[in-house]
């Protein structure tokens, strides 16, 4: 190696143990930064709402959509046999209600996920619960009555030890929809506190009866369409919360994955959703707002009727074409 070869290979090398020390270094000062890379954690200086202000001229759009009973009626001719469609829509408009199966009970998936957000923002809001205190990861974190928690989210893969704020683990259970960080949650809340609140919320078709992935216990978590829609309604009216806290509530919502219902959303429209699937069902419930009108709260869910694996993708794509339909008709 020459003399000019050997002061390149130096160079580099030193550059690489700086890059290396950097890396340390802001780890090591900045725990946080690096647990926000592993997973999408909105920050606690992030929790600003902008909603739509001004419509775009009539004759820039020209999108057909459908009202919902011919919605609803094309998405019905898309179903196999073997599949359940069911919704829930209000308008804030005009106050109307539609629905198709939407007091059919079912297991929410991580729809149930926005109901345990609401109530302990209520408890934050009683001064019972605090965004800032911290969790220290642990072993038992990852089990659910000696289950091993699946599914989405990171915190699965994160050994003990590490600490997590209540808005990162909020943050964590609505926007990338993780199941140990909701386990933790509902730990702190108690289950009979959350169905306590639900009944308060007049949601009285939901029971929140198991952690998530805790497989053997006598009874499922049920809801309904309708049930998680008024939930949506309750959010949206402050009914439970208001200020800063409903705020919270909306940003993370529209963190969340936008491949159903916000799929062909207008980008004038704001649309703040929680998905939810299994291997036999997919669901997605919303907030969608507009820069001329009040907004809609819709839920929707599509499943097998017996309880075999349903085709995500194709059934991702009908709830997204159902809902372009929907929107393109309130927004014309």
């Amino acid at each position: 190696m020459n003399a000019q070869n050997r002061q390149m290979a130096l160079a580099l090398l030193l550059i690489m143990t700086l890059l290396a020390a950097y890396s340390f270094w802001f780890d090591w000062l900045f725990p946080s930064a690096k647990k926000a890379a592993q997973g999408k954690v909105v920050s606690a200086e992030q929790f600003e709402l902008v909603l739509p202000e001004a419509a775009p001229l009539e004759s820039e759009r020209n999108n057909k959509g459908m009202k919902p009973a011919a919605a609803q009626s094309w998405a019905l001719e898309q179903l196999s046999s073997n599949e359940m469609f069911l919704f829930s829509l209000y308008d804030f408009e005009t106050g109307e209600t539609f629905n198709h199966n939407g007091d059919v009970r079912v297991f929410p998936a991580s729809l149930i996920k926005t109901l345990i957000l609401l109530v302990f923002l209520d408890e934050v809001d009683e001064g019972r619960q605090c965004l800032d205190n911290l969790h220290i990861l642990e072993k038992q974190d990852h089990y659910a009555a000696g289950n091993r928690v699946e599914g989405t989210g990171f915190l699965r893969f994160q050994p003990p030890g590490i600490e997590y704020a209540h808005w990162e683990l909020l943050s964590l259970m609505i926007s990338e929809s993780d199941n140990v960080a909701t386990n933790i949650i509902i730990r702190l809340l108690g289950k009979e506190l959350i169905n306590r609140r639900a009944q308060a919320y007049g949601l009285d078709e939901t029971k929140v009866s198991r952690l998530m992935f805790e497989r053997g216990s006598p009874a499922s978590t049920l809801s309904t369409m309708n049930d998680l829609t008024a939930l949506l309604v309750s959010l949206e009216n402050r009914k439970f919360i208001e200020g800063e806290l409903y705020r919270k509530a909306i940003l993370l919502h529209r963190n969340a994955k936008k491949h159903r219902i916000g799929k062909y959303a207008s980008p004038e429209l704001v649309v703040a959703n929680k998905i939810g699937d299994t291997s036999n069902r997919v669901a997605d419930m919303a907030l969608i707002y507009f820069p001329h009108r009040k907004p809609l709260a819709l839920s929707v869910m599509i499943k097998t009727r017996d309880g075999t694996r349903i085709s995500a993708e194709k059934n991702d794509e009908l709830i997204a074409r159902f809902s372009k339909y929907l929107l393109d008709y309130y927004f014309p």
